[in-house]
Order: C-alpha cells, then sequence, then structure tokens
C-alpha cells in the first residue's frame, strides 16, 4: 500500500510540475515577474498596471475601472495607448471616480482566459468591484481619449444631463455640435428609461445627452407632450422626434431618428461610418463661380433623401481628391458633373444631359433607388488598331459586340496596368495569341479594368482570365487553372474546361485501396484551390508511369464525416493510407508542387535516396541540381543510415544520394560516416559529421541551413524558403539592386553572413522590385531610408534596427551579436513618454504624444526630426536649443524635436536627415516643410512668418470641406480602386507592392491578401496564449484542448510497473496535467501549435 501511495504522489507531483513549467518561465515584456507576489500597483501615465497579483486590488479600490488588455507586440494596441494615457489624464483631471488600468496579456494568460480575451486591444469596464459582471467596450469609431471618455461617463453616471431651467437648457444646446433633449414629464417614465437606455448605447453620432422635467423649459421650446429633439449646429438647426397620439417614445425609434438626423446633409464627416449605402457626388471647380452656385440646388435636394443617401461636395481643383475622381472616371475638364455610388454593389450612375437642379437631383436620385436608372460604366475610347494585334484590346465600348460574339469564343485577361502579376503574365499573354492568332473560332483579348467597365462582368483582382464560348446564352466561364502557356492552350482546346485526365480521371474520393494518397481540401479556401492544381498535375504523372499510388480528394464541405474520422481541422491537408490501413495515415508535410508530391510519395513507398555506385555515377549525380545531399555511409542498413532515410522522405525538394563506395569515399575526401550537401554556387561542399546520437531534427536543420545561399534575395522563388527556414531569427538588407554601391554593400553584407549561419538568416530586399511593397510596409522603410538593415524575430514579430550609419561586415557583425546576446533594444513605433518631456525649452516627442501637441488649434509647432547617429543632426541640436530659448516665453510657439528612427510617425513624409516641419495652429491639419538655411536666424524668421500667416487662415470663415480634406490627408478611407492582387495559383506567397501607390487601395471592403511576413508564435505553453492565427490573421487568444499524447502513456506504464493496475494506471488519461496541450484559433478553429510533454 505504501508503494502504491508513492507512486501515486510521486506520478501526480511529475503531472504538477509540468503543468506549471511554463507558468514559472519569465515572460519577455511582463510588467511583473511572476515571482514577486507584491500587491503594490504601479502608476505609468496616470493608468493603473495590473497583474494577477493585484488585480482584485484594484477592483476593491475603484468604483469604475476601465481595463485594457493589450499585447506588446501588437499594433493596434500600441496605436491606442497614446489616447488611452491621454482619457485617464482628462479623468484625472476631472477628479472623476474612474480609473484606466491595462494587462499586458502577454505575461498575464491566467486573467486573460479568466475574462476570455479572444482578440485585442480589449477594453472591460468593471463596476462596483464586481468580477463577474462586466461590459465590453465595443468602440465603433471612439477609440480616442475624448471618445472613451464620453463613453465611460455614460455607463458610470446618469449620461444625460439635467436640464432644469432655461438657462441650464440654452449653455447645453449652444456648448455641444449635437444635443438630443428628452423631453419627459416623468423621469421615471417608460420613455424616460427608453431614453436612458438609448444614450448608453454605442453610436456613430455620438451627441450630447440632456434631460429636462421643467416646465418651463417645456414651454420654451413649444413642447406639449413627452418627445425627444435633435438641436444641431448645421443643416435646418432642429428636428422633432415625431411621437404618435398616446404613444411612449420607443428604443428603436429613437435611435434611428438620431442616426438619421445626427448626419450632416452634405459633407459629413461620417461618411463611411454612417452605414448608408448610396452616396451622391457632385464635382465642381470652386474657384469657378458659375460652379458655386450650383450648391444651392445640391443642398436643396438633400432633405428628401436623409437617411437614404449621403450626398459630398468634391472640388475638382484639390489634389487631395485625385483618387477620387479617378475611381468615378471624372477628369477636372469634365466639372460640373455628378455621380452616384452604390456602396455595396459598387455600381456608379451619372445623371442624364439635364441641367443640374434640385428638382432635377431629387429625380435622379429617386431613379436610382427605384431601380429606373441604368449603372454608368467607363470606358476608354477604341484604339485604331484594336484587332490589329494577335492580342486584341478592348474596352468599354467595344467589349459587349466582342465578347458576346456568337460566332467566335474569347478568352479575355482583365489586367491593371500597375500590376506586378499582369506584367509577368504578358509575354505569356502574347505567346498565346500568336499560338491561336490563325484559328478563326477563338480571339485572345485583354482590357484594362482600372479604365474601363462592363456590367456583365465583375472584376475583384488582377489579373482577372474569364472565357466567353460562342453560344447565344451570354455565358461566362472563370479560368482558374496555372497561368502558363500550356495550361491556357489546354483549357481553349477543350472548350472552356481543363482537360478531365488532369482532373477527375486521375483522381478518387476513396480512402481504402493498398496505397492511397489524399488532399483534404476547402472549396472555397484560395491555397486549397492552388494545391489542388498541383495535386492533379501530380496524379497524371503518376497514373502515366503507371504507379500503383492512387491519389484522392475529399471535399471537407461535403464529407464531413469523413473529415471528422480523419481528424482534420486544419486545410488543405494531405494524409497518405498505406496497405487499407484507414486508422493510422502518414500525415504529409506542407508540399507546394507536383513534382515535390510525386518524390515525397516515391521516397515512402521505395527507396528514399539513390544508390550511388562508383565514382562516375557520383560526378553525376552531384551535377544533377543546384543542390544535392549525399550520404556517405560504411554500413547501409544501420542506425546513422536509417536517419539519413528518414531526412530524406520529408526532404521532396532535393535530390538525395548514398554510397558505401570506398572511391567515392576518397574522392571527396570523406573518412567516416558524414552526410554533404553540394552547392553549385559554392566552391567547397559542407560535411556534416554522422556519430554519435545524431536525430533526424538534427540533419534536417543542417540541410535546410546549408542549403539556402549565404544571403538570400526576397522573391517569388525564395520566399516560401524564407519562411518555412528553421532560423527563425533574419536580418534584411533593404537596397536598390541598380545603385552604383549595390556590390559593395552586397560584399559586406554577404561577408558578415558567414559568422552567423544558422544563427540569423541573411536576406537581401530589392527595394526596385514593386512586388516587395508589403516588406516595406511591414518595417516601415521607406526609399529615403536605404540602404537600411533590419532583424526580425519571427517567433515574436519583434524588430530591431541597426544603429549605424554605414553598412560594413564590422557594424553588421557588431549588430547581430548584439541581437543574439540580448542586448539589441527592439524598433519600437513609440519610445515612451519622457517624464519631463515639456520642461525645457525643446519639447521631446515620442510616438505617443506627437499627434496630440503638433495638432494643437492654439500652437504653432515648429519640429526637428532627426536620427542620433547623425552627424549632421548632432550639429544642428545646439542650434535648434537655441531656437527653443527664443521662442520660450511665446504663448502661441512650441519647438519639439523627435528621434524618427525610434519613433514611427505616419502624418509625415521624411525624406532625410534632419527634417523640420511647422505645423501651425489652424483648425485643420495643415504641414508646411521647411527647406530653407539651417541657421537660427533663418529658423527664427521663418516661425515669425508662419506664425502670421497662421492668424490670417484662423480668421477666414470656415470651410465647410476642411475637416473632410483634414481626413483625407490622415488617410481615412475614402473611395477605392479595386487593386487587389489575385496570386496566381500556383505560387500562393506573393508579396503585393503597396509602396508605389498608383492605385491605392481605400476603404471599401476587398479580399484579403496575406502578407509576406506572417508571425506566428509557436513558444505555446500548456494555457491560453495571444498570437496571430496563421488563417484567419487575427489577434487570438488560443483555445486548448488537452489530449493524450507520449507522456501520458508512459505514466501509464509506469504505474503498471510499479503494480498500480487497479484503475490508477488510467490517471494519465484523465489528469490534464498528463496531457498534451493543442492549440486552436477560437475564431476559425485553425490547428495552431501542439505543446507536447515529451
Amino acid at each position: 500500500m505504501k508503494l502504491y501511495l508513492t507512486v501515486l504522489g510521486f506520478a501526480l507531483a511529475i503531472a504538477a510540475a509540468v503543468g506549471t513549467t511554463k507558468a514559472e518561465e519569465k515572460v519577455e515584456g511582463a510588467d511583473e515577474k511572476e515571482t514577486d507576489v507584491s500587491h503594490d500597483i504601479s502608476e505609468h501615465s496616470d493608468v493603473l498596471i495590473l497583474n494577477k497579483h493585484n488585480f482584485a486590488r484594484a477592483l476593491r479600490e475603484n468604483k469604475w475601472l476601465l481595463v485594457e488588455f493589450y499585447a506588446p507586440w501588437c499594433a493596434h494596441c500600441r496605436s491606442l495607448e497614446p489616447e488611452y494615457a491621454a482619457a485617464a489624464a482628462m479623468l484625472k483631471n476631472e477628479s472623476s471616480e474612474i480609473k484606466l488600468a491595462k494587462v499586458n496579456t502577454t505575461a498575464e494568460t491566467e486573467l486573460a482566459s479568466e475574462f476570455k480575451i479572444q482578440g485585442i486591444p480589449a477594453l472591460i469596464l468593471f463596476k462596483h468591484g464586481d468580477r463577474m459582471n462586466f461590459t465590453t467596450f465595443k468602440g465603433a469609431g471612439r477609440n480616442t481619449a475624448r471618445g472613451i471618455v464620453q463613453w465611460l461617463k455614460k455607463q458610470s453616471g446618469p449620461g444625460a444631463s439635467v436640464l432644469d431651467s432655461i438657462a441650464s437648457a440654452e449653455q447645453f444646446i449652444s456648448t455641444n455640435h449635437i444635443s438630443v433633449v428628452g423631453f419627459f414629464k416623468d423621469l421615471e417614465g417608460k420613455g424616460a428609461q427608453e431614453f436612458f437606455e438609448v444614450q448608453r448605447e454605442d453610436s456613430v453620432i455620438d451627441p450630447a445627452f440632456g434631460v429636462t422635467d421643467n416646465a418651463e423649459v417645456f414651454q420654451k421650446y413649444g413642447i406639449s407632450k413627452d418627445t425627444v429633439v435633435m438641436f444641431k449646429k448645421f443643416d435646418e438647426q432642429r428636428a422633432d422626434l415625431q411621437v404618435a397620439e398616446g404613444s411612449s417614445v420607443t428604443r428603436e425609434e429613437l435611435s434611428e431618428f438620431i442616426k438619421r438626423n445626427g448626419l450632416e446633409l452634405v459633407n459629413s464627416p461620417k461618411i463611411f461610418e454612417a452605414g448608408i449605402e448610396h452616396h451622391f457626388l457632385l464635382f465642381i471647380s470652386k474657384s469657378q463661380e458659375s460652379h458655386a452656385q450650383l450648391l444651392e440646388s445640391f443642398r436643396g435636394a438633400a432633405p428628401g433623401f436623409r437617411g437614404k443617401v449621403i450626398f459630398v461636395l468634391i472640388d475638382v481643383d484639390n489634389g487631395d481628391f485625385q483618387n477620387v475622381l479617378n475611381f468615378f472616371g471624372v477628369k477636372s475638364e469634365d466639372a460640373p458633373t455628378v455621380r452616384l455610388i452604390n456602396t455595396k454593389t459598387e455600381k456608379k450612375y451619372t445623371m442624364p444631359d439635364r441641367e443640374i437642379t434640385t428638382e432635377n437631383v431629387r429625380q435622379f436620385c429617386q431613379d436610382v433607388l427605384d431601380g429606373a436608372q441604368q449603372p454608368h460604366l467607363k470606358s476608354q475610347e477604341i484604339p485604331v488598331d484594336w484587332d490589329k494585334n494577335p492580342v486584341k484590346v478592348l474596352v468599354g465600348k467595344n467589349f459587349e459586340q466582342v465578347a458576346f460574339d456568337e460566332t467566335r469564343s474569347v478568352l479575355v485577361e482583365f489586367y491593371a496596368p500597375w500590376c506586378g502579376h499582369c506584367k509577368e503574365l504578358a509575354p505569356i499573354w502574347e505567346q498565346l495569341a500568336e499560338k491561336y492568332k490563325d484559328q478563326e473560332g477563338i480571339v485572345i483579348a485583354n482590357m484594362d479594368a482600372t479604365a474601363n467597365e462592363v456590367e456583365a462582368v465583375t472584376v475583384t483582382g488582377f489579373p482577372t482570365i474569364k472565357y466567353f464560348p460562342a453560344t447565344p446564352d451570354r455565358k461566362i466561364v472563370d479560368f482558374k487553372g496555372k497561368r502558363d502557356l500550356e495550361t491556357l492552350s489546354r483549357f481553349l482546346d477543350n472548350g472552356g474546361e481543363l482537360p478531365e485526365e488532369s482532373h477527375e480521371e486521375s483522381l478518387d474520393t476513396s480512402a481504402t485501396r493498398a496505397s492511397d494518397f489524399d488532399l483534404l481540401y476547402a472549396p472555397l479556401s484560395g491555397e486549397s484551390q492552388s494545391l489542388s492544381l498541383e495535386f492533379a498535375s501530380a496524379a497524371a504523372q503518376l497514373r502515366n508511369e503507371s504507379s500503383k499510388i492512387r491519389l484522392g480528394t475529399i471535399d471537407v464541405s461535403k464529407e464531413k464525416e469523413l473529415t471528422k474520422e480523419l481528424g482534420v481541422t486544419d486545410f488543405p491537408a494531405l494524409r497518405f493510407f498505406i496497405s487499407g490501413d484507414r486508422e493510422n495515415p502518414v500525415t504529409c508535410p506542407a508540399l507546394r508542387s507536383a513534382s515535390a508530391i510525386v518524390t515525397w510519395l516515391k521516397r515512402r513507398t521505395g527507396p528514399s535516396a539513390v544508390l550511388i555506385k562508383d565514382v562516375d555515377h557520383a560526378k553525376a549525380f552531384v551535377e544533377e541540381a543546384e543542390v544535392v545531399i549525399v550520404g556517405f555511409f560504411k554500413d547501409l542498413e544501420k542506425g546513422e543510415a536509417q536517419v539519413f532515410y528518414e531526412a530524406a522522405q520529408d526532404i521532396p525538394d532535393l535530390p538525395f544520394g548514398v554510397t558505401k563506395n570506398k572511391n567515392v569515399f576518397s574522392k571527396y575526401d570523406i573518412t567516416k560516416n558524414a552526410v554533404v550537401l553540394f552547392k553549385k554556387s559554392e566552391e567547397k561542399p559542407v560535411a556534416y559529421e554522422m556519430s554519435g546520437e545524431v536525430s533526424r531534427d538534427s540533419l534536417v536543420r543542417f540541410i535546410r541551413t546549408f542549403e539556402m545561399d549565404l544571403v538570400t534575395e526576397y522573391n517569388r522563388e525564395t520566399s516560401g524558403k524564407i519562411f518555412t527556414a528553421l532560423v527563425t531569427s533574419h536580418i534584411l538588407l533593404f537596397t536598390n539592386k541598380t545603385a552604383d554601391d549595390f556590390r559593395e554593400l552586397h560584399g559586406e553584407f554577404q561577408s558578415a553572413a558567414v559568422e552567423f549561419r544558422g544563427k540569423v538568416l541573411f536576406v537581401f530586399v530589392d527595394t526596385d522590385e514593386t512586388r516587395n511593397g508589403r516588406i516595406f510596409e511591414v518595417f516601415h522603410v521607406r526609399e529615403v531610408d536605404t540602404p537600411a538593415v533590419r532583424i526580425i524575430n519571427l517567433t515574436d514579430n519583434v524588430q530591431y534596427q541597426m544603429q549605424a550609419d554605414e553598412v560594413t561586415a564590422h557594424n553588421l557583425r557588431t549588430f547581430c551579436w548584439t541581437y543574439l546576446d540580448g542586448k539589441a533594444k527592439p524598433k519600437l513605433d513609440s519610445e515612451p513618454i519622457p517624464e519631463n518631456w515639456d520642461k525645457g525649452p525643446v519639447k521631446e516627442l515620442v510616438g505617443m504624444n506627437f499627434e496630440r501637441v503638433v495638432f494643437n488649434e492654439d500652437r504653432n509647432v515648429f519640429v526637428m526630426f532627426y536620427a542620433p547617429w547623425s552627424a549632421a543632426c548632432k550639429e544642428l541640436l545646439s542650434v535648434w536649443e537655441q531656437l527653443g530659448k527664443v521662442f520660450e516665453d511665446h504663448a502661441s510657439v512650441v519647438i519639439g524635436k523627435i528621434d524618427s528612427t525610434a519613433n514611427d510617425v505616419h502624418t509625415v513624409l521624411l525624406e532625410r536627415h534632419p527634417a523640420f516641419t511647422f505645423f501651425p495652429a489652424t483648425s485643420f491639419q495643415r504641414i508646411v516643410t521647411y527647406t530653407g538655411e539651417r541657421t537660427l536666424e533663418a529658423f527664427v524668421q521663418f516661425v515669425e512668418n508662419q506664425v502670421e500667416l497662421a492668424k490670417e487662415e484662423k480668421a477666414k470663415p470656415t470651410n465647410h470641406l476642411t475637416g473632410l480634406q483634414s481626413k483625407i490627408c490622415r488617410g481615412v478611407p475614402l473611395y477605392p480602386f479595386i487593386s487587389i492582387s489575385s496570386p496566381s495559383p500556383s505560387s500562393p506567397l506573393q508579396p503585393l507592392s503597396l509602396r508605389r501607390l498608383e492605385a491605392p487601395v481605400f476603404g471599401y471592403p476587398a479580399p484579403q491578401i496575406q502578407q509576406p511576413y506572417v508571425i506566428i508564435n509557436t513558444n505555446l505553453g500548456d494555457s491560453p496564449c495571444m498570437t496571430r492565427c496563421s488563417n484567419c490573421q487575427q489577434q487570438v487568444q488560443t483555445k486548448v484542448e488537452y489530449k493524450a499524447g507520449g507522456f501520458a502513456w508512459l505514466m501509464c506504464f509506469v504505474f503498471i510497473f510499479f503494480g498500480c493496475i487497479l484503475g490508477c494506471c488510467l490517471i494519465p488519461f484523465f489528469a490534464d496535467g498528463f496531457k498534451d496541450a493543442h492549440h486552436s484559433c477560437p475564431n476559425c478553429h485553425q490547428n495552431l501549435h501542439v505543446h507536447k510533454r515529451l
């Protein structure tokens, strides 16, 4: 019995120790170490820093507590941080009972799990210390300091100001831009309670709420019964809620009333948040008096369509609206003109040739709403030689005539001139047209879909290929195959279908044959569609070789029971069934090409390496490919050789050979068992000695490390290897391949790479390659910053910037060792706000406080953007200090500086270091770049001149377009181009250029694009953790399911060994401490990671 208890206690102790190992590890970025059990609460920028030890105390001590759950690596969290701190300061200054706090979910996983945090940042409001019942802040466009404070006041108090006199009512209405006043004779009645509920709701309009039961106030505003009135400083100034006689105000009616009447009739700042589908735009030149006179007619029509159509005014002379003009196909000389767009369907309408009058505008809007108006379609003029070349040029005006010709089948490429994938397809398209130019029944054509629109065709990505067969029924067939000459030709020859032999004839859906390899795919998944094409090609190849291996496909949307039986949740997935064994399929690694699939299967069913018999055979094999792997073993059957064969099975993209021939050993100076990697681009092969306890994983790591070049250029072909490399620390050099100093820079980079092989992956990114734009966006690298060097750790998405002027081998080595030793400082979007940032003559700005300081209507702010290692910047800092002292006592001038290498400021485009920008004290966010002499006298003169100009601008009447224009400058969504690139099915990972913004993506929903760096936190323990889902790309807290694994079985046998067979041996299968932790995404249920105990 004692032995039984001893063993049981020993096993349970192991389970407890394993279960708490991760919780005892140090988490980088945590606000407090796990070992520190202090209940003290620290503050930073008036925000409480909470952890699991002091959380309960914070709830007890604060009647109202708003807690932000964040992660240091989350960009959205970093964006919210300055606004959150400002909200805390506002509440503190008002002596509010409400306190703001934050919890780092990366460190405090228990708290994140308790409150079911699945996306960050998440804001939760706790009331009266109640830990169980809380309110979640939903934002609704309120992620600003003012928005957060307003929401909190609504939640924590009556929300509506009590107007107990005419004076208080008049002051309330005059103070607020939009005031909603409830007139109720009984503030405890049903109507009043409905009013109070509505004022707590999240709303796009966000008005100020007041309430009164004062008879004099009723009389003052002509109210005789319970109702609600909106007072506003625009349009008709007042709107009354119509309440039926004998009825009371309802929540639904009031919400709709506020939404409908709170929007400005023309150029509402809530254009895209309002949820109104139809937008009516008037394009005029404000500099022309005749155009300006049309505004009254435009405004006159708006009231009749309140809540149905948003009216927008566009000044064609304003460069900020150029993207809008391009999107609607309007040129400045077309003004005055109008367009109406349905933002849901993206159909555009133009008013027939009528004068722009109130009545005509009303009639036009009503016709569109009634479906009586046909959409307007853009079209270029038909080129004179549109049909003279093999590729016919289509435009909107001749499309229908050509594409729907019943005598000819037409294959059309819809392209965008700026699209990199379209440019790649262009020569193939020319070859295809040349091939079919003499066939009367086939036409190859293309159309610039950015300049032409066709009602029958919707283009959502570029390039899009559609087939219009010679039939009378106007049929349209989407081409979804590989964009190569062979596949396109087979598609045409087969009448608009890919031949059956490349799909169904070679594929089956049974999973029970002698040897069976199955693809489980989701039909709507782009990755599944891409792999399906390669899978079909592999099936055809094996069939042509008379292979016994049969390939099959399983549509998981239809075969749900089979999918569940196989336990597959991540798609596409590959499973290999051997000898009819349905219970134990082999999981195939991620394979992207037909050749890799075929090789993997052959190595699984036959020899995994080619037997090299003599020296001549060895020479020929080594020359066979760019990289080859040869195993030198004196005994081809012993354990070391078996490890080699196992590694070969799971690296199907490389050729493997094996030999025991003494002459071959001698030829390559091999004396012991070894694996040698031969690479044509490197003079000497690399050997890996196979002695002692060599594992398959270590051998795979060696091969995957040395197959890569010392420096790998990032491009379409190499991206797959870069992101599947086992080295998770990458150093990237951003520079132009055509630059004069490129060879020198590349040489320095390559020289440094030798020392860090296997530790850091060296990657070169060509800044002149348009398709690399996404990487520039991820690393915040601009052309002016190049050459630039960054390090990224793919396990935590932390970036580091080299702190040196020159890219030299010495500086690169220093940077890498500093990083590997853990001494490098991460590159942050913002440094912390210095404690005395505003005490000196020059204010120290950082990303967190930048916009709050510079965009101030009462202050003119002059800022120096500097780099701390720049000699030019160092020389000017003393001059800048003198400038600060000159204006130190000036009430409306602020002199500031910001380290632009440590703080990301997206409102200013820098072209050099140092750079100087002036932000005038105006109601809109104008920016002035200083390019004059860098002397104290010149700086002083410039500031004085700008201050006077700002005073003049402030004295001018406010332009009703100002707010809209400033939002455009700051990147608020406007009307888009369809500029989403559709990757080729054969290459699912292709970066999209957003750096050269010939066709920017603004605002409206569009297909998602996978970013080139998708960060997955694989360092997940045995409890829920924050990470980014590799499938849905959301920041989530993982869902954990515990399943019995190797450790549970081991402990079961330990129990049995010690004689515990009366049910105790089953304990490991019921206690989570013995089980493996399976992490999945709570949103899309993607499997993310398995934390194994053993």
